[in-house]
C-alpha cells in the first residue's frame, strides 16, 4: 500500500496516530472501533468508492456496541462516533449525510495551528487561557 499510494497511506497513518493521541470523548472510548473505521474509509477512498453512511459503515465493520444493543442503537452509535471523528479527525470529512476519508495530511501540527486561529480569534478567550498558562508556568518554576 506504502508504495503505490504514498501519500494516502501517510494521510492514514497521521488519522491512526490523530486517534490514538485522542485522550477524551467517544473517540477515546471506542479506539479501535475508530481505527477500524477509518481503515474502512481509508480502504474505500482507495477503491474509489463515494462516501458511505453511518448504516453502511456499520455492515462493513460489524462491530456492535453491545451484545445487546438493536441495529437501530448500533447505528446511532456509528453515526455519533463518525461524526466526532469527522470533527477532530482532519482524514474523516462529512458529505452531506455521509463520511469519507481525504488523503491529506493533517497531523499534529495542522491541529494545533487550527486551534490557535480559533482562540486567537476570539481575543477574551486568548487572554484567559494565557494568564491561565502563566499561573501552571509560575507553580512549575516555583
Amino acid at each position: 500500500m506504502s508504495s503505490r499510494y504514498p501519500e494516502e497511506y501517510a494521510a492514514y497513518i497521521a488519522a491512526e496516530k490523530n486517534i490514538k493521541e485522542i485522550t477524551t470523548g467517544t473517540i477515546k472510548v471506542y479506539r479501535d472501533k475508530a481505527i477500524l473505521i477509518t481503515k474502512t474509509l481509508f480502504l474505500l477512498h482507495i477503491s474509489g468508492n463515494k462516501p458511505v453512511n453511518p448504516e453502511e459503515v456499520y455492515e462493513y465493520v460489524m462491530l456492535p456496541r453491545s451484545d445487546e444493543a438493536a441495529a437501530k442503537e448500533n447505528i446511532e452509535h456509528y453515526e455519533l462516533l463518525l461524526e466526532e471523528m469527522a470533527l477532530k479527525i482532519p482524514q474523516i470529512t462529512k458529505v452531506a449525510d455521509a463520511y469519507k476519508f481525504e488523503a491529506k495530511g493533517g497531523g499534529k501540527a495542522d491541529h494545533h495551528s487550527e486551534a490557535k486561529k480559533e482562540l486567537l480569534a476570539n481575543i477574551t478567550s486568548y487572554k484567559s487561557y494565557l494568564k491561565k498558562f502563566m499561573k501552571i508556568l509560575s507553580m512549575a518554576i516555583s
